[in-house]
């Protein structure tokens, strides 16, 4: 069960999991029936997701102008294009 609220889900292109995120930070991988606990490294509130078409990059976007990128298992954060809350990829 997810201990924080969930803002988005967005599937991998080939549908092996979706890639939820919400408040604090919160992200995990669902696979349709198992909620896997991933860790983001950052505490703003995520609001939006996406995939490359590939599924090997995820963008994630948020609060404060946050932009993250998820590349195999491991989250990077961007440097702020802006401090204005970001809701969609």
């Amino acid at each position: 069960m997810a201990r924080k609220t969930l803002r988005w889900a967005a599937w991998r292109p080939d549908g092996a999991y979706a890639l939820l995120i919400g408040n604090g930070g919160a992200a995990y991988a669902f696979d349709g029936m198992r909620l896997d606990a991933l860790s983001t490294g950052t505490r703003h509130n995520l609001r939006g997701a996406a995939w490359a078409p590939d599924g090997k990059t995820a963008l994630l976007v948020g609060n404060r102008g946050a932009v993250l990128v998820l590349q195999g298992e491991a989250f990077a954060e961007l440097p702020a294009p802006t401090s204005e809350n970001l809701r969609r990829v």
